[in-house]
């Protein structure tokens, strides 16, 4: 083994698993994952959860649940509707039948809760 081979580390292709060589600084500091650029190249595909479009992305960001294909994707896919956050807030368990609001309260003690649109709005009256 010549001198040159020597002063490399081998590293594993996270696409293909086939072993690599690269400069131990690049091993310990740089990005190196992929054995070749093709290698690189091969992402897996994805199916957006909203419109059904196929994309394509990082394996580290299918992981970390990246799973629409644009940011207008994303909004509409995390997006609860203001019912539904609504009456996350309500306590309806007393037996006396009263509801209590478990949201904020602005300064008068009143209920208060961002609607559609997150305009502030009193909780009683977005409950009609």
């Amino acid at each position: 083994m010549s001198k040159r081979q020597s002063s490399k580390v081998e590293l594993i292709c996270q696409t293909c698993q086939k072993k690599f060589l690269v400069k131990p600084y690049v091993a310990t500091h740089g990005n190196r994952k992929h054995c070749s650029r093709k290698c690189q190249a091969n992402r897996p595909s994805c199916v957006c959860q909203v419109c059904n479009k196929t994309f394509i992305r990082r394996a580290s960001k299918i992981k970390n649940g990246q799973r629409y294909c644009s940011k207008s994707c994303g909004h509409i896919g995390r997006t609860v509707p203001a019912e539904i956050r609504f009456w996350e807030k309500v306590d309806k368990s007393n037996e006396a039948g009263c509801w209590y609001w478990k949201g904020c309260k602005n300064n008068k003690g009143y209920g208060q809760f961002s609607g559609t649109n997150r305009i502030k709005i009193l909780s009683h009256r977005f409950s009609y």
